[in-house]
């Protein structure tokens, strides 16, 4: 099953530059001098483990250990992809709870 996450990305254009979103982007409001675009990216359960290995590597911490932190208000902030990796995680624990 393919699960789907949101990629807030800063975009440099002023509003009046920015085309139409395509229909998997939203634009959201200017904010300052920059304008921000969410746009959603389908990734598979491999790609989801891919990349919670890269976290796990890249920190040296595991991920649940990371995720019951988070959920505690405990996350290492040194830890800079603390949100993205506890999100990751919170996508693959509950893919594998339905199965």
């Amino acid at each position: 099953m393919a699960l789907y996450m949101a990629n807030l990305l800063m975009e440099e254009k002023s509003c009046k530059d920015q085309e139409k979103p395509e229909e998997s982007e939203i634009a959201l409001p200017e904010n300052g001098k920059k304008n921000f675009s969410l746009k959603f990216t389908e990734l598979t359960d491999e790609e989801i483990e891919k990349k919670l290995q890269a976290f796990e590597m890249k920190y040296k911490f595991n991920s649940e250990t990371l995720y019951q932190l988070y959920q505690q208000g405990k996350a290492p902030e040194w830890i800079e992809d603390r949100i993205l990796w506890a999100g990751l995680y919170r996508l693959k624990k509950d893919e594998n709870d339905v199965e």
